[in-house]
């Protein structure tokens, strides 16, 4: 039995809008993306980490979630004519690419499968950070108090996203670091 049913090559998982108080909405969109292994005999590891499309700094990874958040923000004036946000919405793009088997024996498939779900399971973690970033993203913006001049607020909101995604990004790599990529959460392939 899979641990989570095999989509088409690119499909939406998951769509869905929150509402997060008076002028502000984060929307996250997640979409699975598959790259197929042709199972031969022998070893399964190497098979798939030929197959996979996944390359970053000489190394090639068999998993990976990419994300992308971006903010829009439409400014008024406050009773006092200080420039304040009067909306913002943030949107989290993820994309999660995993490996599936085809022409796997039982045996093959069975222990593929195991190994599936942890690696799914760490980009899930990964999808959860980024979730977050969204969200503090959305939250430090709002935070921000308003200004005589608005594209001294601009500045100050688009210089406070990007600083939460410097931060978010190094929370990616300190995960992949404390989990040697998975490895020490089971994502390891025998056979």
């Amino acid at each position: 039995m899979r641990p989570f049913p095999l989509l088409p090559v690119l499909a939406t998982l998951t769509a869905f809008s929150l509402s997060t108080g008076a002028g502000a909405e984060v929307t996250r969109d997640l979409r699975y993306i598959h790259y197929d292994v042709d199972v031969r005999s022998g070893p399964l590891f190497p098979q798939v980490q030929a197959a996979s499309p996944i390359r970053r700094e000489g190394r090639t990874f068999t998993g990976n979630t990419n994300w992308n958040i971006r903010w829009h923000y439409d400014l008024d004036r406050n009773p006092a004519g200080l420039c304040r946000v009067g909306k913002l919405r943030v949107t989290l793009n993820l994309e999660i690419t995993l490996p599936r088997l085809r022409g796997a024996s039982p045996g093959q498939q069975e222990n593929f499968d195991r190994y599936l779900a942890r690696l799914h399971a760490h980009e899930q973690t990964h999808a959860a950070i980024d979730t977050e970033a969204a969200h503090t993203v959305e939250r430090e913006l709002l935070a921000l108090p308003p200004q005589r001049d608005c594209e001294q607020l601009k500045q100050q909101l688009n210089g406070a996203g990007h600083a939460v995604l410097d931060r978010y990004r190094q929370k990616n790599l300190e995960f992949d670091a404390r989990t040697d990529h998975g490895r020490t959460e089971g994502v390891v392939l025998k056979g």
